[in-house]
């Protein structure tokens, strides 16, 4: 197996203006293969030249890199709080965090802007089976069958019971989460798979309680995947009464 380094650095290594940049802009569009850090600051692979025009890598970024690089290092994390480098310059700012997390909050999508879009990769996956069909019929029989499977899982016992439990539960939810943004839908539409929305809720609320899982490994996963399909799943009820996401083709 082959190990690779990971340099760790301090927020105030970069500019305000490179940081600035970084933060509202989307990973992909960087001149350097990275991502953002949550709000604390940025992750990159180092690169051992620069670029030009839309490849070039600003100057105070591209001497952290390189100076990871000679060290051989191969990925560099720069956040709030990190160790400053003596060799590196160093940018003197009041409250790097603050500024760090305003910059994020400035691109950061809103609750439902995130909730439409999970539901959307839920319903671009699933419509991805030639036998997938919006219709309600379907959807509901869809949502009973993940629903009789889950419990199915949970009875069987099987020694690798506890992944495919999780892909079970995980499975439900994207059902939940797709069903809220189904093309031209209305509610009156959709009784069946209303009911089987409301029946699913109420297994899984039964599961979260009855089920003693730990807090580590699998059985944590399980706990949550639980936790993330009972929240779609009352999302979805909320969107059959009306409320919330804006349906794709509406």
């Amino acid at each position: 197996m082959k190990t690779r380094k990971t340099l760790v650095l301090s927020a105030s290594h970069l500019s305000v203006r490179t940081s600035r940049f970084l933060s509202r802009t989307k990973a992909v569009d960087w001149p350097v293969p990275g991502g953002q850090y949550s709000d604390m600051g940025f992750f990159f692979h180092v690169v051992d030249e620069n670029g030009v025009g839309p490849d070039f890598v600003p100057r105070d970024l591209f001497d952290v890199l390189e100076y990871a690089r000679i060290g051989g290092f191969t990925y560099v994390l720069i956040e709030v709080g990190a160790g400053v480098c003596p060799e590196l310059t160093f940018y003197a700012r009041r409250d790097i965090g603050s500024e760090l997390e305003a910059n994020h909050l400035y691109k950061r999508s809103t609750q439902q802007e995130l909730d439409a879009k999970k539901g959307q990769e839920a319903f671009e996956a699933l419509s991805a089976s030639a036998e997938f069909s919006t219709s309600d019929r379907d959807f509901s029989s869809r949502i009973n069958a993940a629903v009789v499977g889950l419990l199915e899982r949970v009875s069987s016992k099987m020694d690798n019971s506890m992944s495919l439990l999780q892909e079970d539960v995980q499975h439900l939810a994207d059902l939940a989460a797709s069903s809220t943004v189904i093309p031209n839908r209305a509610e009156e539409d959709y009784p069946e798979s209303r009911s089987a929305l409301q029946l699913a809720q109420q297994r899984v609320s039964e599961l979260t309680d009855a089920l003693e899982l730990s807090d580590e490994g699998e059985e944590a996963r399980v706990y949550e995947a639980l936790g993330e399909a009972n929240y779609r799943l009352d999302l979805a009820l909320a969107e059959m009464r009306g409320g919330g996401i804006a349906l794709s083709g509406s």
